[in-house]
């Protein structure tokens, strides 16, 4: 036995995860602060047909929601925990959520939103057909989740610039520019050398939890009496891995898996919207800084980064490693 436990660390990626690039969410701390009673009252008209009027869980239950927030994800997480020991969920599909703190991240190369790319400052900034720079939005840093994606990749980060904001329509694939990057760079890009971005992006460091997605679960969130019980079974949310609820219909072709999904980030006034920011202020979220319109700030901002109506960005890449887009909003 502790043979294999010694074999097993050996290998991080695959079992014991022993060498960690991100920070990792606490999931305990969270659970404990926001228990599976915050979420659910025992007041209000709301039943449902599926569950019987003497249940003692027959409740204004816990709805599926997006997570954003280590209340959301503690919300997902608990309802799957309790569900799980009545129901088979079937087979559990990895993946990575990923949680939000503000600042720029540990180390340059992990996951963030906003601020300076991971990449040679040598490499020509991707542009326009007529030259206006696109700006950067994230970028993935898959180190700590090279057991869950579906191919071998061409990099160990990927770097996404918008060519706009995509706000109010899907775009085309010319729209994005992806790009691979590793670790370990000869000549880092600075700040200072790029370009003015042409919206306001969110400058935030990503922290992981490794969580499971249940694509044929959904039937026993239904039976209960789950609203919105579609969102416990594969989660909406900022993550890397292989499933992931899709708005309108599955974006995957023949040949492509999905890599990784950005979801839209809309700041309110409910607690701990960010691991490490109890509650914002009005003017934190709502501000336009100097440098841009309002017009230009509606959708996009401080700590707001909307895809349409809170829709989402799925990244799939095929057997080649090409990685395309596509967009959904509500």
């Amino acid at each position: 036995m502790l043979r294999t436990y010694l074999v097993a660390c050996l290998f991080p990626a695959i079992s014991c995860g022993a060498v960690q690039h991100h920070p990792q969410v606490d999931l305990g701390k969270w659970t404990n602060q926001f228990p599976i009673e915050s979420f659910e009252t025992s007041h209000g008209s709301r039943r449902f047909s599926v569950t019987s009027p003497d249940d003692p869980l027959n409740l204004w239950k816990a709805q599926g929601t997006a997570i954003t927030s280590p209340a959301d994800l503690s919300q997902i997480e608990l309802v799957r925990r309790n569900v799980g020991k009545r129901h088979n969920l079937g087979t559990p599909v990895p993946a990575d959520v990923v949680l939000w703190r503000t600042g720029p991240p540990q180390a340059p190369y992990l996951t963030k939103l906003g601020g300076t790319p991971h990449r040679e400052a040598t490499r020509h900034w991707p542009s326009d057909a007529s030259g206006i720079p696109f700006t950067f939005v994230a970028q993935f840093c898959f180190l700590d989740s090279m057991d869950i994606v579906a191919h071998p990749l061409p990099g160990e980060v990927m770097l996404i610039f918008f060519r706009n904001r995509l706000s109010n329509y899907l775009g085309e694939q010319t729209d994005v520019h992806i790009e691979w990057s590793d670790r370990v760079l000869a000549d880092p890009l600075r700040a200072e050398d790029c370009p003015r971005p042409g919206f306001p992006v969110p400058q935030l460091a990503g922290v992981l939890h490794r969580s499971q997605d249940y694509p044929e679960g959904g039937e026993a969130f239904r039976q209960e009496g789950h609203y919105h019980w579609q969102l416990f079974a594969v989660s909406k949310a900022t993550k890397i891995g292989r499933e992931a609820f899709t708005i309108y219909s599955d974006p995957r072709r023949p040949g492509d898996r999905l890599l990784c999904t950005l979801n839209s980030l809309e700041p309110n006034s409910k607690e701990w919207l960010f691991l490490d920011v109890e509650k914002l202020s009005g003017s934190e979220y709502s501000s336009v800084p100097e440098e841009f319109e309002w017009s230009e700030y509606h959708n996009w901002g401080n700590y707001r980064m909307m895809f349409g109506d809170r829709g989402c960005t799925y990244f799939l890449i095929d057997a080649n490693g090409k990685v395309r887009w596509e967009s959904q909003s509500y």
